[in-house]
């Protein structure tokens, strides 16, 4: 049945239909509210993982490229010339893992932070309506 003008929820229900109606669309409310909110705590969580999976690997990769460079400062002449230019491309290798994990990283986050805007952006009209439906629910 459609409201008229001057009708609210009230006149229509008796007290304890309002107050029931009244709790279920809290508690859609709430647990959309939730739902959001939810989410934006996990892609925090994986925006921070990420960023420290990141740095572990640098760390990593830092550790054997000094590894390499030790190895062929204490091979020293033992090593052909063929071995060192083979030992060279695989520092070059790794240098390039290394730039691959950092681009890789930059668009994981910038996807997640992305992700993080528009479930944000959602949570904060969520809000706005359910603030509008409660003042038009207090009219």
């Amino acid at each position: 049945m459609p409201l008229n003008k001057g009708k609210t929820a009230e006149n229509l229900f008796s007290g304890n239909e309002a107050s029931a109606v009244d709790g279920v669309l809290s508690g859609l409310r709430s647990r959309q509210v939730d739902s959001l909110k939810s989410a934006i705590d996990d892609i925090n969580s994986l925006i921070i993982e990420r960023a420290k999976l990141s740095n572990e690997l640098s760390r990593d990769i830092d550790r054997l490229k000094t590894d390499f460079g030790n190895f062929m400062l204490e091979a020293g002449n033992t090593i052909t010339l063929p071995e060192k230019l083979e030992l060279r491309k695989k520092l070059l290798e790794i240098e390039e893992m290394r730039l691959q994990e950092k681009l890789n990283s930059w668009r994981d986050i910038a996807a997640l932070k992305k992700e993080h805007r528009e479930r944000q952006k959602e949570l904060s009209e969520k809000e706005a309506n359910i603030t509008a439906i409660e003042r038009i629910m207090e009219e």
